[in-house]
């Protein structure tokens, strides 16, 4: 199974979380991939690195890390791929 990480980092402790969940991951030898844009701000050594439009295809869960507005906007984008999106506010 592989998770996508979708934070909206202009969000008060999204990167903090982010980073706790990349951490965990990796502890766990899961595979995750997170949005091209976001890899500067995100050490993740061992994270799949894709456009953001790409993750929505090859994920098979997303994880959306900020208000409900970035909740339900990435529910908005999985609806096409028909993947469950799980939000961490």
């Amino acid at each position: 199974m592989k998770v996508a990480l979708l934070p909206n980092l202009t969000r008060e402790d999204a990167l903090l979380v982010t980073r706790k969940l990349i951490e965990t991951f990796d502890k766990l030898g899961a595979s995750y991939c997170i949005a091209l844009e976001d890899k500067n701000l995100l050490k993740a050594p061992l994270a799949q690195f894709m456009p953001r439009a790409g993750l929505f295809e090859h994920c098979d869960v997303i994880i959306a890390i900020g208000g409900d507005g970035t909740i339900i906007h990435a529910a908005k984008q999985a609806v096409p791929y028909g993947k469950p999106v799980l939000g961490v506010n």
